[in-house]
């Protein structure tokens, strides 16, 4: 789905076990260039691909945190000559890949247009992009926005992790937060830009009020 000049999206679903079902998502930043960036690689479909290779030139693909890399392998199989990046822990974890550069913000050559913000402090070594021209926040677990999800345990486990038809931090993440005062930091950086679309993950995008939104939920779990 193209949400601007600058952001396209792709979804899917994955049964993560019986009657859990999660949405997932892959987000493509354009570049002025006209060349794009892969956050998060899906299963795509045959038809995904089709307009990928067609209308997004993707000269990198990024696994933006420990968690989401399962297809990162199949789109370089299908984009053998875009780039990929890593955060040295996923790289270890994923050595059977070859990665070209280290997921940081240091080594990251598109800064004048999208940013690598690190989310300091998790343990699942998430890095956040911010597309400036779009005002656009792409995230992967730090925040959901699931409604009317299929699915009993499905409704379980949002009600545990307190994600249940709103958006919200879940409380895993919250978990996951080794280091409350370094998560702060994060927290008012991100705060501190001009966001007006949050595309995460799991979840509907939130293109109304982002960083009120954003604000409500890291107050939620007194994170701010």
């Amino acid at each position: 789905m193209k949400i601007n000049d600058w952001v396209y999206t792709f979804d899917a679903e994955i049964e993560m076990f019986k009657n859990f079902y999660l949405p997932v998502r892959s987000t493509v930043l354009r570049l002025n260039n006209g060349d794009s960036i892969m956050v998060s690689p899906i299963d795509f479909t045959e038809a995904d691909w089709a307009q990928i290779k067609s209308n997004l030139q993707v000269r990198h693909i990024v696994a933006p945190c420990d968690l989401h890399h399962l297809f990162v392998k199949s789109a370089k199989n299908h984009l053998k000559n875009a780039k990929l990046w890593a955060t040295k822990e996923l790289a270890h974890k994923r050595n059977d890949l070859t990665w070209d550069f280290e997921l940081l913000p240091k080594n990251w050559t598109m800064g004048d247009e999208i940013e690598v913000i690190p989310i300091l402090g998790g343990s699942t070594h998430e890095m956040m992009l911010y597309h400036k021209q779009a005002k656009t926040l792409v995230v992967t677990d730090l925040i959901f926005n699931l409604h009317n999800r299929k699915g009993f345990l499905t409704w379980v486990i949002q009600q545990a992790f307190g994600t249940w038809n709103k958006p919200a931090i879940s409380r895993w993440f919250k978990s996951t937060l080794k280091n409350k005062k370094e998560f702060k930091i994060t927290a008012e950086k991100i705060l501190s830009l001009d966001i007006e679309i949050i595309v995460m993950a799991h979840g509907d995008i939130i293109a109304e009020n982002a960083k009120g939104v954003l604000t409500n939920a890291l107050r939620e779990r007194n994170l701010i």
